[in-house]
Protein backbone atom coordinates (compact mmCIF):
# COMPACT_ATOMS: atom_id res chain seq x y z
CA UNK A 1 0.00 0.00 0.00
CA UNK A 2 1.30 3.50 -1.03
CA UNK A 3 2.46 5.93 1.39
CA UNK A 4 -0.31 8.60 1.16
CA UNK A 5 -3.03 5.81 1.91
CA UNK A 6 -0.83 4.58 5.28
CA UNK A 7 -0.51 8.52 6.05
CA UNK A 8 -4.87 8.67 5.37
CA UNK A 9 -5.32 5.79 7.72
CA UNK A 10 -3.07 7.12 10.61
CA UNK A 11 -5.35 10.14 10.03
CA UNK A 12 -8.33 7.97 9.97
CA UNK A 13 -7.84 6.01 13.34
CA UNK A 14 -5.95 9.12 15.16
CA UNK A 15 -8.54 8.97 18.26
CA UNK A 16 -8.30 5.38 18.16
CA UNK A 17 -4.64 5.12 18.30
CA UNK A 18 -4.04 7.67 20.99
CA UNK A 19 -6.26 5.67 23.08
CA UNK A 20 -4.90 2.26 22.95
CA UNK A 21 -1.45 1.40 23.77
CA UNK A 22 0.59 0.07 20.55
CA UNK A 23 -0.06 -3.58 20.07
CA UNK A 24 -2.86 -3.75 22.81
CA UNK A 25 -5.76 -4.81 20.53
CA UNK A 26 -5.81 -8.02 21.39
CA UNK A 27 -6.31 -7.61 24.85
CA UNK A 28 -9.75 -6.90 23.98
CA UNK A 29 -12.73 -9.21 24.45
CA UNK A 30 -13.58 -9.75 20.94
CA UNK A 31 -17.34 -10.43 19.86
CA UNK A 32 -19.06 -13.65 18.16
CA UNK A 33 -19.07 -14.18 14.89
CA UNK A 34 -20.63 -16.43 13.04
CA UNK A 35 -20.24 -17.08 9.29
CA UNK A 36 -23.01 -17.82 6.91
CA UNK A 37 -21.83 -19.93 4.32
CA UNK A 38 -22.64 -23.15 2.32
CA UNK A 39 -21.22 -25.55 -0.45
CA UNK A 40 -23.44 -24.41 -3.02
CA UNK A 41 -24.74 -21.50 -4.16
CA UNK A 42 -28.78 -21.21 -4.42
CA UNK A 43 -29.27 -22.10 -0.94
CA UNK A 44 -30.80 -19.29 0.61
CA UNK A 45 -27.99 -17.77 2.17
CA UNK A 46 -28.18 -14.42 2.20
CA UNK A 47 -31.64 -14.60 2.79
CA UNK A 48 -30.97 -16.18 5.86
CA UNK A 49 -28.25 -14.32 6.94
CA UNK A 50 -30.47 -10.88 6.65
CA UNK A 51 -33.30 -11.89 7.94
CA UNK A 52 -30.96 -13.65 11.01
CA UNK A 53 -29.63 -10.72 11.97
CA UNK A 54 -32.85 -8.41 11.91
CA UNK A 55 -34.67 -11.24 14.28
CA UNK A 56 -31.29 -11.04 16.25
CA UNK A 57 -31.82 -7.40 16.76
CA UNK A 58 -35.18 -7.86 17.93
CA UNK A 59 -33.80 -9.80 20.60
CA UNK A 60 -31.84 -7.01 22.06
CA UNK A 61 -28.93 -7.87 19.99
CA UNK A 62 -26.35 -5.14 18.74
CA UNK A 63 -25.82 -6.84 15.33
CA UNK A 64 -23.54 -5.99 12.16
CA UNK A 65 -23.82 -7.92 8.98
CA UNK A 66 -21.05 -8.29 6.95
CA UNK A 67 -22.03 -8.89 3.30
CA UNK A 68 -18.11 -11.05 1.94
CA UNK A 69 -19.94 -12.03 -0.41
CA UNK A 70 -17.86 -10.44 -3.27
CA UNK A 71 -19.00 -9.23 -6.76
CA UNK A 72 -22.81 -9.99 -5.90
CA UNK A 73 -23.71 -7.95 -3.15
CA UNK A 74 -26.65 -9.93 -2.63
CA UNK A 75 -27.36 -7.97 0.94
CA UNK A 76 -27.45 -5.39 -0.95
CA UNK A 77 -30.19 -6.56 -3.81
CA UNK A 78 -32.61 -7.92 -0.89
CA UNK A 79 -32.81 -4.33 0.69
CA UNK A 80 -33.17 -2.72 -2.56
CA UNK A 81 -30.14 0.13 -1.47
CA UNK A 82 -26.95 0.27 -3.15
CA UNK A 83 -24.29 1.94 -0.88
CA UNK A 84 -21.90 4.39 -2.31
CA UNK A 85 -19.29 2.88 0.14
CA UNK A 86 -17.79 -0.02 0.88
CA UNK A 87 -14.92 -1.94 2.96
CA UNK A 88 -12.16 -1.35 0.05
CA UNK A 89 -12.49 2.61 0.86
CA UNK A 90 -11.19 1.51 4.64
CA UNK A 91 -8.91 -0.21 3.18
CA UNK A 92 -7.26 2.93 0.94
CA UNK A 93 -7.72 5.48 3.96
CA UNK A 94 -10.81 7.22 2.42
CA UNK A 95 -13.89 6.44 5.10
CA UNK A 96 -13.69 4.73 8.33
CA UNK A 97 -15.54 1.75 9.45
CA UNK A 98 -18.60 3.43 10.78
CA UNK A 99 -18.36 6.19 7.67
CA UNK A 100 -19.28 2.68 5.33
CA UNK A 101 -21.65 1.38 7.73
CA UNK A 102 -25.32 1.04 6.41
CA UNK A 103 -28.15 1.24 9.23
CA UNK A 104 -31.27 -0.86 8.02
CA UNK A 105 -34.30 -0.92 10.22
CA UNK A 106 -33.95 -2.33 13.94
CA UNK A 107 -31.26 -0.63 13.99
CA UNK A 108 -29.14 -3.81 12.06
CA UNK A 109 -25.58 -2.23 10.86
CA UNK A 110 -24.64 -3.49 7.81
CA UNK A 111 -21.06 -3.55 5.92
CA UNK A 112 -20.37 -4.31 2.24
CA UNK A 113 -17.23 -6.10 1.37
CA UNK A 114 -16.84 -4.79 -2.29
CA UNK A 115 -14.00 -6.56 -4.27
CA UNK A 116 -10.92 -4.51 -3.06
CA UNK A 117 -10.98 -7.28 0.26
CA UNK A 118 -8.54 -8.83 -1.77
CA UNK A 119 -5.86 -5.96 -0.75
CA UNK A 120 -6.10 -8.04 2.67
CA UNK A 121 -3.13 -10.25 1.47
CA UNK A 122 -0.69 -6.94 0.27
CA UNK A 123 -0.88 -5.01 3.54
CA UNK A 124 2.94 -4.48 5.14
CA UNK A 125 2.41 -4.47 9.25
CA UNK A 126 1.71 -0.77 10.20
CA UNK A 127 -1.03 -0.36 7.80
CA UNK A 128 -2.20 -4.10 9.39
CA UNK A 129 -2.18 -2.28 12.36
CA UNK A 130 -3.96 0.57 11.67
CA UNK A 131 -6.67 -1.25 10.05
CA UNK A 132 -7.38 -3.04 13.12
CA UNK A 133 -7.13 -0.18 15.37
CA UNK A 134 -10.20 1.11 13.20
CA UNK A 135 -11.95 -2.20 12.73
CA UNK A 136 -11.66 -2.61 16.82
CA UNK A 137 -14.83 0.01 17.35
CA UNK A 138 -16.50 -3.38 15.95
CA UNK A 139 -15.89 -5.63 18.81
CA UNK A 140 -16.38 -2.47 21.34
CA UNK A 141 -20.57 -1.87 19.50
CA UNK A 142 -21.73 -5.24 18.35
CA UNK A 143 -22.53 -8.22 20.42
CA UNK A 144 -22.08 -10.68 17.19
CA UNK A 145 -20.83 -10.35 13.55
CA UNK A 146 -22.57 -12.30 11.15
CA UNK A 147 -20.56 -12.99 8.18
CA UNK A 148 -22.50 -13.69 5.13
CA UNK A 149 -20.14 -15.33 2.58
CA UNK A 150 -19.59 -16.82 -1.01
CA UNK A 151 -20.57 -20.62 -1.71
CA UNK A 152 -17.92 -22.89 -2.74
CA UNK A 153 -14.59 -23.76 -1.30
CA UNK A 154 -12.43 -21.11 -3.08
CA UNK A 155 -10.09 -18.89 -1.24
CA UNK A 156 -11.73 -15.96 -1.59
CA UNK A 157 -14.51 -17.65 0.39
CA UNK A 158 -12.88 -20.00 3.10
CA UNK A 159 -10.85 -17.39 4.50
CA UNK A 160 -13.54 -15.32 5.70
CA UNK A 161 -15.16 -18.79 6.48
CA UNK A 162 -12.01 -19.59 8.82
CA UNK A 163 -11.94 -16.79 10.30
CA UNK A 164 -14.98 -17.54 11.99
CA UNK A 165 -15.33 -19.00 15.66
CA UNK A 166 -18.68 -20.20 14.63
CA UNK A 167 -20.05 -21.05 10.96
CA UNK A 168 -23.17 -21.87 10.03
CA UNK A 169 -23.44 -24.40 6.86
CA UNK A 170 -26.76 -24.40 4.68
CA UNK A 171 -28.11 -27.28 2.84
CA UNK A 172 -31.31 -27.91 1.20
CA UNK A 173 -32.86 -31.16 0.25
CA UNK A 174 -30.88 -31.28 -2.95
CA UNK A 175 -28.56 -34.34 -2.97
CA UNK A 176 -25.46 -32.26 -4.16
CA UNK A 177 -26.39 -29.52 -1.16
CA UNK A 178 -25.16 -32.24 1.13
CA UNK A 179 -22.32 -33.37 -0.61
CA UNK A 180 -20.72 -30.26 -1.25
CA UNK A 181 -21.61 -28.75 2.46
CA UNK A 182 -19.74 -32.06 3.83
CA UNK A 183 -17.05 -31.00 1.11
CA UNK A 184 -16.96 -27.70 3.28
CA UNK A 185 -16.97 -28.99 6.96
CA UNK A 186 -13.68 -31.13 5.50
CA UNK A 187 -12.02 -28.49 4.68
CA UNK A 188 -12.93 -26.48 7.75
CA UNK A 189 -12.10 -29.22 10.05
CA UNK A 190 -8.75 -30.10 8.45
CA UNK A 191 -8.06 -26.01 8.74
CA UNK A 192 -9.27 -25.01 12.04
CA UNK A 193 -10.61 -28.16 14.06
CA UNK A 194 -11.68 -26.14 16.70
CA UNK A 195 -14.32 -23.97 14.70
CA UNK A 196 -18.00 -24.46 15.86
CA UNK A 197 -20.23 -25.61 13.31
CA UNK A 198 -23.96 -25.79 12.97
CA UNK A 199 -26.25 -27.39 10.40
CA UNK A 200 -29.22 -25.32 8.89
CA UNK A 201 -31.52 -27.18 6.57
CA UNK A 202 -33.09 -24.54 4.29
CA UNK A 203 -36.56 -25.30 1.92
CA UNK A 204 -37.53 -28.33 3.88
CA UNK A 205 -40.97 -29.62 3.54
CA UNK A 206 -41.50 -30.46 7.41
CA UNK A 207 -39.32 -30.92 10.14
CA UNK A 208 -38.88 -34.31 9.58
CA UNK A 209 -36.97 -33.92 6.39
CA UNK A 210 -34.81 -31.39 7.68
CA UNK A 211 -33.82 -33.58 10.62
CA UNK A 212 -33.34 -36.48 8.24
CA UNK A 213 -31.15 -34.89 6.09
CA UNK A 214 -29.37 -33.81 8.85
CA UNK A 215 -28.78 -37.54 10.11
CA UNK A 216 -27.54 -37.82 7.24
CA UNK A 217 -24.65 -35.43 7.26
CA UNK A 218 -23.87 -36.08 10.82
CA UNK A 219 -23.49 -39.58 10.47
CA UNK A 220 -20.89 -39.13 7.38
CA UNK A 221 -19.54 -35.98 9.18
CA UNK A 222 -18.52 -37.79 12.52
CA UNK A 223 -17.71 -41.24 10.84
CA UNK A 224 -15.17 -39.79 8.09
CA UNK A 225 -14.35 -36.45 9.95
CA UNK A 226 -14.50 -37.48 13.66
CA UNK A 227 -16.03 -33.86 14.07
CA UNK A 228 -19.49 -32.66 15.98
CA UNK A 229 -21.59 -30.78 14.47
CA UNK A 230 -25.22 -29.18 15.97
CA UNK A 231 -28.31 -29.17 14.23
CA UNK A 232 -29.41 -25.49 14.66
CA UNK A 233 -32.90 -25.97 13.01
CA UNK A 234 -34.92 -26.51 9.38
CA UNK A 235 -36.12 -23.43 7.81
CA UNK A 236 -39.77 -24.63 5.71
CA UNK A 237 -40.65 -23.92 1.90
CA UNK A 238 -42.64 -20.80 2.18
CA UNK A 239 -44.15 -18.52 -1.02
CA UNK A 240 -44.06 -15.44 1.55
CA UNK A 241 -40.43 -14.99 1.25
CA UNK A 242 -40.48 -15.73 -2.67
CA UNK A 243 -43.00 -12.61 -2.68
CA UNK A 244 -40.56 -10.49 -0.69
CA UNK A 245 -37.31 -11.16 -2.49
CA UNK A 246 -39.64 -9.75 -5.44
CA UNK A 247 -40.08 -6.85 -3.24
CA UNK A 248 -36.90 -6.31 -1.67
CA UNK A 249 -38.30 -6.44 1.54
CA UNK A 250 -36.74 -9.06 4.31
CA UNK A 251 -39.74 -11.03 4.80
CA UNK A 252 -39.55 -11.21 9.02
CA UNK A 253 -40.67 -7.43 8.39
CA UNK A 254 -43.52 -7.94 5.47
CA UNK A 255 -44.52 -11.27 6.70
CA UNK A 256 -44.05 -11.96 10.67
CA UNK A 257 -46.14 -14.57 10.70
CA UNK A 258 -45.11 -16.71 7.80
CA UNK A 259 -43.64 -20.76 8.31
CA UNK A 260 -40.01 -18.94 6.81
CA UNK A 261 -39.83 -16.26 10.12
CA UNK A 262 -41.61 -18.55 12.51
CA UNK A 263 -38.39 -20.99 11.62
CA UNK A 264 -35.61 -17.69 11.53
CA UNK A 265 -37.13 -16.39 14.97
CA UNK A 266 -36.37 -19.62 16.46
CA UNK A 267 -32.96 -20.05 15.21
CA UNK A 268 -32.00 -16.53 16.57
CA UNK A 269 -33.49 -17.42 19.82
CA UNK A 270 -31.12 -20.52 19.68
CA UNK A 271 -27.99 -18.75 18.83
CA UNK A 272 -28.88 -15.90 21.73
CA UNK A 273 -28.97 -19.09 24.19
CA UNK A 274 -25.81 -20.74 23.26
CA UNK A 275 -23.08 -20.53 25.77
CA UNK A 276 -19.62 -20.08 23.51
CA UNK A 277 -16.05 -19.31 24.54
CA UNK A 278 -15.16 -15.80 23.96
CA UNK A 279 -12.70 -16.34 20.59
CA UNK A 280 -8.98 -15.49 21.06
CA UNK A 281 -8.74 -12.87 18.30
CA UNK A 282 -11.36 -10.35 16.58
CA UNK A 283 -12.37 -11.12 13.37
CA UNK A 284 -10.16 -9.15 11.01
CA UNK A 285 -7.41 -10.04 13.06
CA UNK A 286 -7.74 -13.52 12.16
CA UNK A 287 -9.29 -12.94 8.64
CA UNK A 288 -5.88 -10.95 7.83
CA UNK A 289 -3.94 -14.03 9.07
CA UNK A 290 -5.52 -16.08 6.59
CA UNK A 291 -5.03 -14.02 3.89
CA UNK A 292 -1.53 -13.59 4.15
CA UNK A 293 -1.00 -17.68 4.29
CA UNK A 294 -2.86 -17.72 0.71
Amino acid sequence: MRTDQAVALRKMVGETVERIPSGSVQQYVPQRAIAITSGKGGVGKSNISLNLSLALTRLKKQICLFDADLGLANVDVLLGVHPQYNIQHVLSGEKTISEIMLEVSGGLKVISGGSGIDKLANLDLITQELLLRSFHRLDQDFDILLIDTGAGISRQVTNFVLAANEVIVILTPEPTSLTDAYAMIKFITIRSAMTKIQILVNMAKNEEEGMEIFSKIEMIVRRFLGKEISYLGSLLMDNELKQAVRHQIPVIQVAPRSLFAAGINQVAKKICGMIVSPPQASYFSRLFGFCKKS
